[in-house]
């Protein structure tokens, strides 16, 4: 039997005192459930997020919970770049080959949070645009998704089965697209 889809509150199970929470980069990171980890952090006990490049704003980025939630920023965004710089995240500075091995080693990898794509018909869903340093660890650690109809399913090492996660939850929201950049007649023409 395959697990129902729950509210983003029952994420908050699956977080013990010292975790170490493991979030994909950009599209990937599950909106939702984080935002619901920031809204109930007087509950949570010296609780670490690690995720590479943060797109989306959270209170919890600015060290407003202080010990009981942080920010670990493995590359510093818009978005991380002033938390940082105020002391409300900490960085360890690395290259994106490294993270599955770095995650490995130096967190307790209790939990990975991540965007997927809506279940096929068999129960398995796809890291989608995000197929980053979070799929080194299907099968190994623990997974709390966000399905997003708008997440696209993608193929290769990336899909999971609903009977590997410990929970998910469901959400409609548009990923982040980046604008091609402005046209100029500068493109294009040689400077002599």
């Amino acid at each position: 039997m395959l697990p129902r889809p729950s509210t983003p509150e029952a994420v908050l199970d699956h977080i013990a005192p010292g975790a170490d929470l493991i979030v994909p980069l950009a599209n990937g990171e599950p909106r939702s459930l984080v935002a619901t980890i920031d809204a109930h952090a007087d509950s949570l006990t010296d609780v670490r997020v690690h995720q590479m490049h943060a797109l989306h704003d959270h209170p919890y980025l600015h060290g407003v919970h202080g010990d009981r939630l942080r920010h670990v920023s493995y590359f510093l965004s818009p978005v991380t770049r002033p938390a940082f710089w105020n002391g409300g995240c900490e960085l360890v500075p690395a290259h994106f080959s490294e993270m599955p091995l770095l995650l490995q080693r130096e967190t307790r990898h209790s939990l990975v949070l991540a965007a997927a794509s809506p279940p096929d018909r068999h129960g398995y869903v796809s890291l989608g645009t995000n197929a980053d340093y979070v799929a080194r660890f299907i099968g190994e650690v623990p997974f709390f998704i966000e399905v997003n109809p708008q997440m696209p399913r993608t193929f290769g090492e990336n899909s999971l089965h609903l009977s590997q996660v410990v929970g998910w939850t469901e959400v409609d929201a548009p990923l982040v697209e980046t604008p091609p950049p402005a046209i100029s007649e500068q493109i294009g023409r040689a400077h002599v």
